[in-house]
Parts: C-alpha cells; structure tokens; sequence
C-alpha cells in the first residue's frame, strides 16, 4: 500500500521536476544568425527548412518500470528525459525533395512540428550544442527525422506518444537560428542574414523541374553575392550527379 501511495505521489511530481529542467530555463543554445558556413549540405540534408514560433515546451517523463520506481525512492531526477517543443509553422522555406532532379510530386507540408531533446544525450555533439527554445520566439529550423530505430526506442523509453512524428535539428543548435523579435528598438531589428542565404537558395530549387532549378541557380552564381555564388554551384553539381567541391 506504502508503494502504491509512494507511485501515485510520484507521478504528479515527476512531471513538474521535468519541467523545471528544460534546457531553456537555464541556457539558449541557438545558432548565430550570421552563420553561413556550409548551407548547401545543412539545408539539403534537412527533411523541411520552416519558420516557426513556439507555442509550447513540455517536460517529458520515462516511462514507469519497476526499476525505476525504485531509482525515484532516492532521486526524482531518474524519470526526467527531455523536453519537447511544440513549433506553429508559419511557413516552409525548402523540402529536401526539392533539390532532386524532378520534385513535381507534391510533399505534405506540417503545420505543426515537435522536436524532442532527450536529457541524457550529451550537451555537446561534433561541437554543436543540441537544440533549445524559447517559448514566444519565432525561428528558422532546419528540420531533420530520427530513424525508426531511434523513434521506437524513444517512444518505448519516454512518454511521448507513438502516433506523433518527432524531429530533431540539422547539427544541433545550429540548426535553431531566432527569427527578429518584431521590436524594432532592439539592436539588429532585421532577419537574420542566414535566412536571406537560405530563401534565396530555396527559391531557386523550388521548381519541378531540373531545368529549371538549373537555371535558376545559375543566376545565383551570377550574383555579386559569393557565399550563394559558392552554395548555388554546389546545388548545380549534385542536380547534375557531379563531385561537390567544397
């Protein structure tokens, strides 16, 4: 009986223990905007490119086993595993189909993305921090998709629920880049320069066809611009199934 009581107390605190160690309380580990190093490969390797604002950030407990219950007895920090941001997609900048030769089949696009950060990966991976958010603020993601092996053990291992599709961020916070507030008082006031980059070479391989994707970024190598010249000459060489050159 002492247990049970024990288990049901535990579940009712549990929840805001995880919420309490959201990575956004205490850290804001996102991307500089100024950052446009390598776009060609982060934006082709993301599923979608949107811009979003976070309307929601859950604490997210482990799943009860009877291991863990005993874990918890001394420490309520055994069930925490991670946080999960809910993002209201405003619009989506680039598909990853959309730097294939053909993209004339038409893609479902989300309104609504969730991206789920357990706690105990480490914070730091290929020196990128893993993603955090703010709740209110608008972003540019760079959206990728965990493998099926990596969601099912997830869903086995957390309480998240296994009919949601869940993502995580190209490279980790670099992935994550703060859209303007909207105050124009404050330092900067614009987007951000890498946003520019980014729809300017999403819009060039938005057509269907490869032709046109071709043409369009070869006015980009024609710019006076040289990180979309570089980026754009890239995109040309893998729609042509030729060697990148970095």
């Amino acid at each position: 009986m002492v247990n049970k009581l024990i288990v049901a107390c535990l579940f009712l605190i549990v929840p805001m223990v995880a919420a309490l160690s959201d990575p956004q309380i205490d850290t804001n580990p996102v991307a500089s905007g100024d950052d446009v190093g390598d776009l060609y490969q982060r934006v082709a390797s993301s599923r979608f490119v949107v811009v979003g604002k976070l309307v929601k950030s859950l604490g997210i407990t482990k799943r009860m086993t009877p291991e863990l219950v005993e874990k918890m007895k001394t420490s309520l920090d055994a069930a925490v595993g991670g946080a999960l941001y809910v993002i209201h997609v405003d619009s989506v900048v680039c598909r990853q189909g959309d730097f294939q030769p053909d993209s004339k089949v038409s893609v479902a696009q989300p309104s609504t993305v969730r991206i789920f950060v357990p706690r105990d990966e480490a914070w730091f991976t290929d020196g990128q921090m893993k993603e955090g958010l703010i709740s209110g603020r608008r972003y540019l993601l760079l959206l990728k998709t965990p493998g099926p092996e990596q969601v099912a053990k997830w869903t086995k291992t957390y309480q998240l629920q296994t009919n949601s599709e869940y993502y995580r961020t190209e490279q980790g916070s670099r992935g994550v880049v703060p859209m303007a507030s909207g105050n124009l008082n404050e330092l900067g006031g614009g987007e951000p320069l890498v946003f520019d980059k980014v729809s300017k070479l999403c819009q060039a391989v938005r057509p269907p066809t490869k032709s046109e994707k071709l043409k369009a970024l070869k006015t980009l190598t024609e710019s006076s611009d040289e990180v979309l010249q570089l980026e754009a000459q890239k995109a040309m060489a893998a729609l042509e199934g030729q060697p990148i050159n970095e």
